[in-house]
């Protein structure tokens, strides 16, 4: 009797090792992970995805956390909107969390479900992964394993899409501007603030800045994928009133209180700053770029010596403080100032060296005269339009991160204002204005 017991009991055992076994190679095949079984076999990859919503998964349920956002909207897909709602949940941690079925519809993957070891499969033509909701891990199809944070809702799998649409080469993007989020390809020639742009009727917006915006999307993206970079389409300044503020010297103790004037009349300008004031001021340059404003270089020192010793000691200057700029803003410029402007010292091998390491030269046609001697604010407005007046056309003004130019700035914006000017930054598609009359520029 207790010989049949105990064979009975063998046979059970076997029975359901053997039956699991068959779940879990349903799942991940023969080798328990990294490989797939054939789908046109497997028992376990017909079962439905209804049915998988029907399971008690046994996850974390987010109604239980505290701080989690729940919406039902739009979601973008490459360079379209998906047609229908997507429910999207945030938990505090900065991940977007979207249902498993609802992230395989968006990208076109198949789905699969098995019931006895309470993993999903989702999967397209080039890749799969499978997560395992009991053990909170995705496994990619070379059997690597990461810990993930999974949750559930009702009974559906919820799952941190950036870390799910990462297997499969994509990215996603928040969409500040229209409130929704972007499942794309990294390398997508259609920029975020593109799609923004595109769909900012149906979203009852209307992009703020966004030439600025574009610009700067567009170097950053061009910083990763160089090979993708399109070549300006170069522009002369307009034959019209039209001024350009520019600020040497920054960015200093001055630089933020002549962002606020600027920003009170809605202008923007151009910043030509030097390398060694940018250590410890990176939060004002930053500032200075995110309100729209240009950023040029004005070499590491200003020392004359150092500059121009040779063409290549030019550019090295210019390269350092650049590095130092893309520290502070994200991406370099193309816009420089020689100190103590172009000529005589800037020769045609200086230009030369500029020019092929893809800088623009600029100078100005106005002085205010605010770093000589120990002129007062009055007396930079008054040495500025009295210049000011002799032009119909388009001035560039050359100021300093002063006291004196602070001081004088408002006057001199309400002047030029009342002669019918209007106020724009230099951006990298100017044709160059310097002394030599040098418009050359490299793409």
């Amino acid at each position: 009797m207790k010989k049949n017991r105990k064979m009975l009991g063998i046979i059970l055992l076997v029975f359901v090792i053997f039956a699991v076994g068959i779940g879990m190679g349903n799942i991940l095949g023969p080798s328990g992970k990294g490989e797939i079984a054939d789908a046109e076999t497997s028992e376990a990859s017909k079962e439905s995805v209804s049915k998988a919503e029907g399971e008690e998964i046994g996850l974390e349920q987010l109604e239980s956390r505290e701080g989690v956002t729940v919406h039902n909207m739009k979601i973008g897909y490459e360079s379209e909107l998906y047609p229908e709602e997507i429910c999207q949940i945030e938990d505090g941690s900065g991940e977007l969390y979207i249902g498993a079925q609802d992230l395989a519809k968006v990208i076109g993957a198949e789905l699969q479900w098995n019931g006895i070891s309470k993993q999903l499969i989702i999967k397209n033509e080039q890749d799969y992964i499978v997560v395992d909701t009991r053990e909170n891990v995705i496994v990619d199809s070379d059997g690597n394993e990461e810990q993930v944070k999974l949750y559930g809702k009702g009974k559906k799998s919820i799952l941190p899409s950036g870390r799910v649409m990462s297997y499969f080469g994509y990215q996603i993007s928040r969409l500040g501007e229209l409130g929704i989020f972007r499942i794309k390809n990294p390398d997508s020639e259609l920029l975020d603030i593109e799609f923004s742009k595109k769909y900012e009727a149906e979203f009852g917006k209307q992009i703020a800045d966004y030439e600025f915006k574009y610009r700067h999307e567009r170097a950053m993206f061009e910083e990763q994928y160089p090979d993708k970079r399109k070549a300006l389409v170069m522009k002369e300044i307009p034959d019209e009133k039209v001024a350009y503020l520019t600020f040497d010297d920054g960015p200093n103790e001055f630089t933020p209180q002549i962002l606020d004037i600027l920003n009170s009349y809605d202008i923007k300008a151009t910043f030509f700053v030097l390398g060694k004031n940018i250590y410890g001021k990176e939060d004002i340059l930053s500032k200075t770029y995110q309100e729209g404003h240009s950023i040029g270089l004005h070499s590491m020192n200003h020392v004359y010596r150092e500059v121009y010793a040779s063409p290549s000691n030019f550019v090295s200057q210019m390269d350092q403080c650049n590095e130092l700029v893309k520290s502070a803003i994200g991406v370099k410029t193309r816009l420089i100032r020689p100190p103590y402007g172009s000529k005589p010292q800037l020769t045609e091998d200086f230009r030369n060296a500029a020019v092929e390491s893809g800088y623009r030269v600029w100078d100005w046609n106005i002085d205010s005269g605010d770093a000589v001697g120990n002129r007062g604010s009055a007396g930079v407005y008054n040495y500025t339009a009295n210049q000011a007046s002799r032009f119909e056309g388009p001035v560039i003004i050359l100021f300093h991160d002063k006291a004196n130019t602070t001081q004088a700035l408002p006057n001199i914006i309400e002047y030029l204002s009342g002669r019918g000017y209007r106020f724009e930054a230099i951006t990298d598609d100017l044709m160059p204005f310097n002394f030599w009359g040098d418009k050359r520029y490299v793409n």
